[in-house]
């Protein structure tokens, strides 16, 4: 079963582990330090654990994939 969840509740909740596979919901990008466009599609899913942890800190709107 896949849960919402949103940048606020992963870190109010940082006893929980990370998830290890997380699935867009909305397409989602922005410039990185060096001016280059990162985006992911909606319903593209992440498993790279640094991926998700930029996108949970930057509020990417996603599911969490069991």
């Amino acid at each position: 079963m896949a849960t919402k969840k949103s940048a606020a509740d992963a870190s109010a909740n940082s006893d929980t582990p990370a998830p290890t596979k997380i699935q867009l919901t909305c397409p989602f990008g922005f410039y990185d330090e060096n001016n280059l466009l990162r985006m992911w599609q909606a319903g593209q899913e992440v498993t790279d654990p640094d991926e998700i942890a930029l996108l949970l800190g930057l509020g990417a709107e996603h599911t969490v994939v069991e």
